[in-house]
Formats: structure tokens, sequence, C-alpha cells
């Protein structure tokens, strides 16, 4: 096939149609002729299981070629998948190196990240990161760079030392205490620093949409005003090493495995919007939770992270005691939504009570009692 042919344009107007077996058809004969885009779409494809079958080592090896051409969303993905060990055995190291190239680059996504990777005795550095990116616009960095002020270290792009510093966010020295014992809740002061709930909201904001609920009748989810919330799902696409590296860190405190773990979804409440009383897991008497729960499994555990302080109201209220919990930013509330037993615990039933002034964001992480596999459907993918 002549290798001037436009692929990407096939592609978008298949796209555009519906047309997802004609997208495919030229992704396919694009990834062929070496074509990087379709390449690294076509790996995005087999890493969601969309319109192909689900082959992550297939997806990883696409994505790769992408990103060795030089693609910059390739690059940011594969770092994210070297991180997660996703179609490949985890490699930190891989995961920085492919950071730096996309920094050296010059795009403004991966210095970013790099910069919320590095530790405080980098401070120059991580200057010089984040300069870079805010000069290119990213927001997070320029966010970052007004809440620093004036620093004494001076801007400094060593790339050695970048390469060596960056490491995998880790818990601060902290306790888990009990704040309640019907329904059992546990809280974490300080689980985020303030840097990295700023970080998320910024990173969420672009994909906030109408927050949907699960409708036990027909399987599917809708949007009800029983919830008026929004939301954005950090599913691969959306989330990066930083994030990645965020998700260990809440496994590791709430003792679960990262693969049981569904994508993490930030929250956000303006004022009067809420989530009416609800449960987490999904209910086994109900016969379309009963087949939700032999195909991906129960959901178990529930953590809550609050990510900012400037709104009022706004608590987690447990209705069958009232026991209403507001947590200051970086704080983490979690709790087991099944029994010893691993029935439903039906005293963890609560309500997101609405802000009556400011904006309330939540970081919201459900783990599953066996590795989540579900991805997303056609509908979903752009």
């Amino acid at each position: 096939m002549d290798r001037a042919v436009n692929f990407e344009n096939h592609y978008d107007a298949a796209r555009v149609r519906g047309d997802w077996e004609e997208a495919r058809h030229w992704l396919q004969q694009g990834a062929r002729a070496g074509d990087p885009f379709s390449c690294g779409q076509l790996g995005v494809w087999h890493l969601l299981g969309h319109v192909v079958n689900r082959n992550d080592r297939t997806g990883f090896q696409l994505v790769r070629g992408a990103a060795r051409a030089g693609l910059p969303e390739a690059r940011r993905l594969i770092a994210t998948l070297y991180a997660l060990g996703r179609g490949v055995k985890p490699n930190w190291e891989q995961a920085v190196d492919w950071l730096v190239r996309g920094a050296r680059s010059g795009d403004p996504d991966p210095a970013r990240q790099l910069a919320f990777l590095l530790p405080a005795a980098l401070a120059g550095e991580r200057r010089a990161l984040l300069e870079s990116a805010a000069k290119s616009g990213d927001v997070i960095a320029q966010r970052r760079l007004q809440r620093d002020g004036k620093v004494n270290a001076a801007p400094r792009m060593d790339w050695r030392r970048i390469r060596q510093g960056a490491a995998r966010p880790a818990l601060v020295r902290g306790a888990i205490k009990a704040v309640s014992e019907s329904p059992k809740l546990h809280q974490r002061e300080a689980a985020l620093s303030p840097d990295v709930c700023d970080y998320l909201i910024c990173i969420a904001a672009p994909f906030l949409s109408r927050a949907r609920v699960n409708d036990p009748v027909r399987g599917t989810e809708l949007v009800d005003d029983s919830r008026t919330n929004s939301f954005a799902t950090l599913s691969l696409v959306e989330s990066d090493v930083v994030t990645t590296g965020i998700d260990f860190m809440l496994a590791r405190l709430l003792g679960q495995t990262p693969k049981n773990a569904e994508p993490a979804s930030v929250l956000h409440y303006s004022p009067g919007e809420q989530f009416a009383p609800h449960f987490d897991f999904f209910d086994p008497k109900a016969p379309v939770h009963a087949a939700q729960i032999a195909a991906a499994g129960q959901r178990v555990m529930t953590c809550l992270v609050y990510l900012n302080n400037d709104y009022e109201g706004g608590a987690t209220r447990f209705l069958d005691t009232g026991f209403e919990f507001r947590g200051e930013a970086g704080t983490a509330l979690f709790w087991r939504n099944t029994d010893a037993n691993g029935l439903p615990d039906r005293s963890t039933l609560h309500a997101g009570l609405p802000p009556t002034a400011g904006e309330k964001w939540l970081l919201s992480k459900w783990f599953r009692d066996r590795p989540y596999t579900q991805v997303r459907t056609a509908t979903m993918v752009g």
C-alpha cells in the first residue's frame, strides 16, 4: 500500500461515522505500514479490548513501536505501561527513562510528571522541570509554581540526577485509626500530600462528566437524580506514572493487591450537588448484580480521599448511625463493604452530602475480591 496514504484521516472519518470495523481496517493497514499513529491507536485498542480482542502484550508492543517512532502520546503511555506492568514486567527504571525521553524532547506532560516524582533534595531539578512544563502551558506545573512561590534553589536540568532521583509516590509516616465501630470505618490522615491532591484535581478536571448510577434491573449505568455530581475515571488512557504510583500506594495502605483495584475516580461536587444514600457493594439478591459479581467480583472495599478544604458542608454521612465524616485534604477514609463471610454489610449505607459553598473534590477507589479486568466498551472510546 502507498505509504503516502493518510491513515489517521481515514480512521477519523470512519470513527465519526461510527463505523468501527472500517476504522479498525485503516488502523491495521497503517500498523502494517509502520505508521506511528496507527500503531499507537491500535495498541490502545488491544489494551482496552475495544473492537479487537484484548491482548496486553500486543498492545504494549504496538505502543512501544509508536513511542520509538517519536509519537508523544505513545511515549507517555509506554511509561505508564512499564509502571503498571501492563503487557510487560513492571520496570520503574524504564518508566522513568521514557518520561525523560519525552521531557528532553520538549513534551510538558512527562516533564511535569518527573517533577512530582523527585524528592525535595532535588529542588533545583524539580524547579527546572516545572518551569519547562509551565512555559509550554501545563496547568498543573503552573499551579505548583504559584504555590511554591520564590525558592532558594536555582533551576538545574541534570538528567542523570533526575533519572536516579525519580521515585514512586510513598506514604509519609502516620497512623491508621478507627473513627466508627458501626460501620467499621478507619481513617489515615495525610495519606496524600497537598501537592498530590492538587495534581489529581487538575488531571481529572478536563475529563469530568455527569456521574452515573448502576441500574440493578438492567445492569447499565445511567444518569439519575439521585446522583447529581460529576466525576472522571482515571482509566488507562487518562492515568499516568504519577497516578499509577498513587494507586499502588493506596493499595498498600489498605492491604489490597493493585490487581484487584478498579480505576480510581475523582469526584466533583458543586454547591447543592449530592449523591443520595447508596451502597458500594453489588447486591447478590439482584439477578443483574449477581451476574456482575460472577463476572468481575464483589466490591469488598471502598477508599475515599478528601482532596481539598475550601468548601462548606459536603460531609459523608452513614445513615444507620447518622455518623458524618469530613476529612482534611489528603485524609483517607476506608471501610469494608462485606462482612467476614463475604456478605454485604448493610450498615455501610452512606450518602455524599452537598456542599453549601465552594467545590468539593474526592478521590474514590474500589477494590474487588479478585483481579479486575473489565474494560471500556466501544461507545466509551473516542
